[in-house]
């Protein structure tokens, strides 16, 4: 396995813990499900599970529930505090 600092990447490093990431996107995401405390929440409608992230809870309800929806469907599960 290549050395991170051998292949000369730039990784960005999340200013609160030791997360790294080769992409600003993923720190983004990581920043918010991580260290956002005021975070939309997307709960499932089918169960008691819940997330930060909108593709987790894709993720989620397409493995246990086996109900497949676009991206553009979730919002309409987003509560707002929970």
């Amino acid at each position: 396995m290549t050395n991170k600092h051998d292949i000369g990447l730039k990784w960005y490093e999340c200013p609160h813990c030791d997360y790294e990431s080769k992409r600003i996107s993923t720190l983004k995401t990581h920043l918010n499900s991580m260290h956002n405390k005021n975070a939309i929440k997307y709960q499932c409608p089918e169960c008691i599970f819940n997330t930060k992230d909108k593709q987790s809870l894709k993720n989620h309800l397409s493995s246990k529930h086996k109900i497949n929806l676009e991206m553009s469907e979730i919002p309409k599960f987003v509560l707002q505090d929970m």
